[in-house]
């Protein structure tokens, strides 16, 4: 499969807190602010990763999310995405990045890791499944960016989502369930297409990320373990 040109499309820039909090006001209110309860992520639990990103100039030597039992804005719960990686000129890098997951009975909503050369996932659409879930199921949601993220300010990014496969036993339980969602984003004024392929299971939330740009591999993430630090 091709591989992306990372260059052609973004270059890191930090410090962009305000879009973050922008992005969950437009969210949350667009969806009606529903309170986040059970769902999979669970306080205390801390999920590794394995990343392959097409930006050639770094290496991520780790990935994690941990689930705090704290909320953060607007009822979601409190996750801290935390990375570690390495650049061709020998620097190493420990970045994290502070969010929240949206989960109840309706969806579970996730904002992606925004780390080192993951920052271009805003672009595409985030992690969400909405219940019940079946095959054939899609849904739509759009995102207006103000200020904050200068690739994408005073754009509107919008998403669609499917439900394509579900890898289960015929008499298997619901909860070991994997679910495979399709979902792709336009951006005014872009002509290019932003592709997301999420693995979801009951039990352990997204466990699989894949994006693309105009069919060609922009970065991917993976689940390797899950630890529960009750």
């Amino acid at each position: 499969m091709n591989r992306f040109n990372f260059y052609s499309v973004f270059q890191y820039r930090p410090g962009i807190f305000f879009f973050q909090i922008f992005i969950l006001i437009t969210f949350l209110t667009s969806t009606s602010c529903e309170k986040s309860g059970d769902g999979p992520y669970k306080a205390g639990e801390k999920q590794s990763f394995d990343v392959f990103v097409t930006d050639t100039t770094v290496h991520f030597s780790s990935l994690t999310l941990e689930v705090s039992q704290n909320t953060f804005f607007l009822f979601q719960q409190k996750v801290i995405w935390r990375a570690q990686f390495d650049r061709t000129d020998g620097s190493s890098v420990a970045e994290s990045s502070t969010t929240g997951v949206m989960q109840n009975e309706n969806k579970v909503w996730l904002h992606p890791p925004r780390v080192g050369s993951l920052e271009f996932l805003e672009a595409f659409p985030f992690p969400e499944v909405r219940f019940p879930l079946e095959i054939g199921k899609t849904w739509k949601n759009s995102i207006s960016v103000a200020s904050g993220f200068e690739e994408l300010n005073g754009k509107t990014i919008h998403s669609d989502y499917e439900i394509i496969s579900d890898d289960a036993g015929v008499n298997g339980p619901e909860e070991d369930e994997i679910w495979e969602i399709h979902a792709q984003s336009f951006i005014d004024g872009d002509d290019r297409k932003f592709e997301a392929i999420y693995v979801f299971h009951h039990e352990d939330g997204f466990i699989g990320y894949t994006y693309l740009i105009d069919s060609v591999i922009f970065a991917e993430v993976k689940l390797i373990s899950l630890r529960v630090t009750r």
